[in-house]
């Protein structure tokens, strides 16, 4: 409940670092009390729930607690050890928790996060990859090829095989490259394209292949895509590392390229570019409110 003679406003804005370790036990209370685990998002075939459960729940829940403590709201203690705790209901059979907390302000995640190159499922980021260059190698068409094949591990493609989304329809992703030479956001997402019978042709050419070399290699999700071409030639290409892991990380540059690409269409070019800026400065932006006027649509 709040604290005595607490205000019922929220307080001016308090940096995190000027909190008492009090504070923060309660900020991670609240934040603990509104973690979620169900993966009926992935139903959603526009993927908007997906966007939130991913990011926009956990930045919300964080502010939310954060907001209850700066009013006065107090929590308990510790809301990782005792009784039904967070670990023991959500990591109940994690292993080195010790090393966790041993690694505490030298080892951070967020350094090894991944960011998607290709706007697609992740199953078919490596086969995108590896297509992608074979395209820019051999300058591969649509009318010079025969057949593709895409060797995929056996979860992961199940999870992109003919799927009536876009962008996690392995095929339809195949054939669009082949069509355009690359792949753009627009293209990855047009169920309208999906229907193009030219498109849907030219998608009955390419097979997916359950790789039993892969079965142990679900979370690298590798790809290894063979092109049958019509004069009988066949090419291929292996990607194991996904470019924009962490085991292959894009330089800025191409996350830069990546983010105004992505925003361009609702913000133009020059305010896109503007935000990029402006983001890779972050540390010296006094008040978030300044970043308004280039952020609205």
């Amino acid at each position: 409940m709040p604290l005595e003679g607490s205000s019922a406003l929220p307080l001016p804005p308090q940096p995190l670092p000027g909190w008492n370790s009090r504070q923060v036990r309660s900020v991670l209370a609240y934040a603990a009390q509104q973690a979620s685990g169900i993966t009926s998002w992935m139903r959603d075939p526009e993927h908007v729930g997906k966007a939130f459960v991913f990011a926009g729940m956990g930045a919300r829940n964080g502010v939310t607690a954060a907001t209850f403590v700066q009013a006065g709201f107090t929590g308990e203690e510790d809301a990782f050890s005792g009784p039904d705790n967070f670990l023991d209901l959500f990591c109940p059979d994690a292993a080195g928790l010790n090393g966790w907390v041993e690694s505490l302000g030298s080892h951070y995640e967020i350094s090894i996060a991944n960011i998607k190159k290709h706007p697609v499922g992740s199953p078919i980021q490596a086969a995108a990859e590896a297509l992608t260059a074979l395209v820019a190698e051999h300058r591969l068409t649509s009318e010079n090829v025969r057949t593709v094949e895409v060797h995929l591990p056996p979860q992961g493609l199940r999870i992109v095989d003919n799927r009536a989304m876009p962008d996690i329809n392995c095929q339809y992703i195949m054939a669009a490259i082949l069509l355009d030479g690359r792949l753009t956001f627009q293209a990855a997402h047009s169920p309208e394209r999906m229907e193009d019978p030219k498109v849907r042709a030219v998608e009955s050419r390419v097979t997916l292949v359950p790789s039993q070399a892969f079965k142990d290699m679900e979370r690298q999700r590798p790809a290894l895509v063979r092109v049958h071409m019509a004069n009988g030639q066949v090419i291929e290409n292996y990607v194991s590392a996904i470019r924009g892991t962490a085991d292959n990380p894009m330089s800025r540059d191409e996350v830069a390229a990546k983010a105004v690409d992505l925003m361009e269409g609702v913000m133009g070019k020059q305010r896109s570019h503007a935000i990029v800026t402006q983001i890779w400065e972050l540390e010296q932006v006094k008040n978030v409110r300044d970043l308004r006027p280039i952020l609205r649509a």
